[in-house]
């Protein structure tokens, strides 16, 4: 998230009195990057775009970061390109969002006296070799929605803008090229009729994209994650973002475990709990797996909000947040105790700030551009007393053995059961473009995070989970208990976080070797163990 004054940041400014409001449908039909000299020093290259959006929902400003798929969330693909190729992203589908502009009242001196508010989209471009999987930041460019949205004359409209491009520090001025398409919702007239508006924009929007034939490779995103299907004449690798759940669904009742005498939530309480709030209390809860193929059921705590929220301001402080608690939990090390809500609560909007202070410093943007820093930088920082000590550290894969360019590196299993369980203490744990705490002792394990989507879908508070003796796992189906005690700790994270990608990626395996940089990024774990310094 940017945070310089210049730029709008809502956490620096207040929303601007409304007035009204328009509510469309904005979907990004094509990307295509022109003037860009690549493919040079031998090799195939890989050109990535990440694309957020960025602006009001229908109650207040929202900055949405690289969390789960919901209107407002990060979009990443990566593409193989080749000398003298034309680059283009294309989708049929999916890259799509929900835009509410509100009409706010401007200066006397402002000839466009009812101008919407800002609704910003920003285009990160990615770049590096095909076969090492590193890829580096070389430019980016937003475009405000907004200013379309308030003259549009045609349900299609080209927009172009220009974009510097560093590589190897020589800089390119090249332009990117994006077709959008605008459809208007209005909530009193009948989807049938919104449907057939949409299907006439597809149309047109058909009529006037270019199609492309490149190879092309999904990449997928985080926190949250987010990688979307594509169609054309090129093969590609398609993934379906999944959706999280929170206990057992209606049709899934049955498979309760009987008479535990604990908190089991289901059916109509999970709507109930997502909009209302988990209460601020230690109880045994059941969650259900992404996958709907495994049930746990562990004491679980949760803050009053998350790194999202305003009172946080910190929609990609999770490196700062980790650091912060981390340091807690070290400085507490005498005691087993976990934070109250209100120490919790504290960490959360300390981290938060430290981020933003991070954020301010230009060395650090103009390494890291979306905001989001690495470990190293934050512990460089010095936010907090904390050192990782590299020799109890290890990184690792779930399956490697699944995957012939995984062959020999460290499995998460061998981590688990070698190290993780006999070194008890606190681990900066990094999955997935996310960061969230493991603390081990000999009663059982914590797992503390301070985004609550990656636990349930809609969850906007930060949580800790406690394995001990009471925790258990089961298939959801027929209630066959998996594991018991603290060790649930190791299957829920194989489980509930690393299940969906790694079939996905097992799938794509089948049909061909999937590259070392897609597995690199959705099934590589690293374990950073912390001390105060």
């Amino acid at each position: 998230m940017v945070v310089k004054m210049k730029k709008w940041s809502p956490w620096q400014h207040q929303p601007p009195v409304v007035t009204g409001s328009k509510k469309f449908r904005v979907k990004v039909e094509r990307i295509k990057l022109e003037g860009f000299e690549h493919g040079g020093g031998g090799g195939e290259k890989v050109m990535g775009v990440e694309l957020r959006w960025k602006g009001e929902r229908k109650h207040g400003l929202a900055a949405v970061g690289f969390h789960r798929r919901r209107p407002g969330e990060r979009w990443c693909k990566e593409r193989i390109v080749r000398k003298g190729e034309v680059i283009v992203w294309e989708e049929e589908d999916d890259l799509e969002n929900i835009c509410w502009f509100s009409t706010v009242a401007s200066n006397a001196f402002d000839l466009n006296q009812h101008k919407f508010a800002p609704w910003i989209v920003t285009f990160k471009f990615t770049y590096g070799e095909y076969n090492k999987g590193k890829t580096a930041v070389i430019g980016k460019v937003s475009l405000d929605l907004a200013e379309l949205a308030s003259r549009i004359d045609s349900p299609v409209i080209e927009k172009k803008l220009p974009v510097d491009l560093e590589v190897a520090g020589f800089t390119t001025q090249a332009t990117i090229s994006v077709l959008l398409s605008f459809v208007e919702i209005n909530d009193s007239v009948q989807l049938a009729h919104e449907a057939t508006q949409s299907e006439d924009v597809v149309e047109v929007a058909k009529a006037e994209k270019n199609q492309s034939s490149l190879e092309e490779v999904l990449f997928s995103d985080s926190d949250n994650s987010v990688t979307f299907d594509s169609e054309g004449t090129s093969e590609s690798r398609d993934v379906t973002p999944p959706r999280s759940m929170i206990a057992v669904p209606p049709e899934r009742e049955k498979s309760k475990v009987e008479d535990s005498g604990e908190s089991i939530v289901s059916g109509s309480e999970q709507i109930n709990l997502i909009q209302n709030s988990f209460p601020n209390t230690w109880d045994a809860r059941n969650f259900v797996s992404r996958d709907g193929e495994s049930k746990l059921n562990t004491q679980s705590f949760f803050a009053s909000f998350d790194q999202r929220s305003d009172k946080a301001a910190g929609p990609s402080a999770c490196t700062a947040l980790v650091t912060v608690i981390a340091h807690w939990l070290e400085s507490n090390a005498a005691t087993t105790t976990m934070p109250t809500v209100q120490q919790f609560d504290s960490l959360i909007i300390s981290g938060s700030s430290e981020w933003r202070s991070l954020c301010e410093k230009e060395t650090h943007v103009a390494e890291f551009p979306d905001k989001h820093f690495d470990l190293e930088t934050v512990l460089h920082a010095g936010i907090r007393p904390l050192s990782v000590s590299r020799g109890k550290s290890f990184v690792g894969f779930f399956s490697p053995e699944k995957f012939d360019s995984l062959t020999g590196v460290m499995s998460f299993d061998e981590i688990w059961d070698n190290e993780i369980s006999r070194s008890p203490g606190v681990y900066i744990v990094s999955w997935n473009d996310h960061f969230f705490v493991l603390k081990g002792d000999e009663d059982g394990y914590y797992i503390i995070d301070t985004l609550g989507e990656r636990l349930v879908e809609g969850c906007d508070q930060a949580y800790i989970l406690r394995f001990d003796h009471g925790s258990y796992l089961t298939e959801s189906g027929s209630n066959e208990v998996i594991c018991r005690g603290k060790e649930c700790c190791k299957e829920f994270i194989k489980r509930f976080l690393a299940a969906i990608p790694l079939k996905e990626l097992e799938m794509e395996e089948k049909k061909e070797a999937v590259p070392y940089y897609s597995l690199h990024h959705r099934l590589q774990i690293e374990f950073n163990f912390c001390s105060t310094v």
